[in-house]
């Protein structure tokens, strides 16, 4: 971005104040980790809250690898979902495109979240050394007491009316902590 605010900053400022305009500026928290409506600036405004989005996937490599330019998440034994949040009402959303309903207390806990939001992410079961147990998952409505059920949320794609996926996967992560409080 600092390049691009070199390169032409008449271009950046009217994207911001364009941007400006269209956010609710109570949500925008001006702490050290909050974000401004500058940081929406590259965001796309759309009219109508998503419903066909599907979660963002890995990509096979033919071999492990190190970059500093890369970002490296953990791997979670779970189901890759997104949590649609729209007027506080939850639902979780398969890869697929199916609807999870057998794990209402994280649609229950979501739909705390009081920002109309899409969240990237994976439902697990870990056991108590915070291992993610695949096949607990799977059962877990007929043995619930085994371990604990997370959702991990990786990414916010979604946001009041913008799309944040033409935005750099840093800069959506800085969304999503100033948005996103941990919840349980």
């Amino acid at each position: 971005m600092k390049s691009l605010l070199r390169m032409n900053p008449k271009w950046i400022q009217k994207k911001v104040e364009r941007a400006e305009k269209h956010i609710d500026v109570s949500v925008i928290d001006s702490s050290k980790e909050g974000f401004h409506a500058r940081d929406l600036a590259a965001a796309k405004k759309i009219d109508n809250f998503p419903s066909d989005w599907r979660p963002m996937l890995a990509t096979l490599a033919d071999e492990a690898f190190d970059n500093e330019e890369w970002i490296f998440e953990d791997k979670y034994d779970g189901y890759r979902a997104l949590a649609e949040i729209n007027e506080k009402a939850a639902k979780l959303i398969s890869r697929n495109g199916l609807k999870f309903t057998k794990y209402p207390s994280i649609v229950e806990a979501l739909e705390n979240v009081s920002k109309n939001l899409i969240l990237d992410g994976e439902i697990v079961v870990e056991d108590s050394m915070g291992k993610s147990r695949f096949q607990w998952l799977q059962h877990f409505e007929d043995n619930p007491k085994r371990g604990m059920l997370k959702f991990y949320v990786f990414d916010i794609i979604y946001f009041n009316g913008f799309d944040l996926r033409p935005l750099e996967l840093i800069q959506r992560k800085k969304i999503l902590k100033a948005l996103l409080p941990k919840i349980g």
